[in-house]
């Protein structure tokens, strides 16, 4: 499964923005799924505005992900409450802790 993170990524240091999504994603990928990490997935070139990043992160969300893992500090950034408010209004499946996700293996079907 597809699993986009959401949280505070804005008025962090860029290091522990980084270590937060880099656990998260390092935790989906041993649980068998492929993470979507907005810090890896979307440019970032210094001089974009919020709203240029949080379109491309929106666009990762809707069109790759099959589900939204939300990190602990995802109430406290704008942009993730935006993304809870799309993922909970478009019916997507929304994970709060990791223990809620299945073990999921992304290997192809044999066929």
């Amino acid at each position: 499964m597809k699993i986009y993170l959401a949280g505070k990524i804005t008025g962090l240091p860029h290091e522990e923005a980084s270590a937060l999504f880099g656990q998260a994603e390092h935790e989906i990928a041993r649980a068998g799924h492929t993470p979507l990490n907005p810090l890896t997935r979307v440019d970032q070139t210094e001089g974009r505005t919020y709203n240029e990043y949080l379109l491309d992160a929106l666009r990762i969300m809707m069109l790759e992900a099959e589900a939204v893992y939300f990190l602990d500090n995802w109430i406290d950034s704008k942009g993730a409450r935006i993304e809870f408010a799309i993922a909970n209004e478009t019916d997507m499946t929304i994970y709060r802790h990791l223990d809620e996700m299945p073990i999921g293996c992304d290997w192809p079907e044999p066929v």
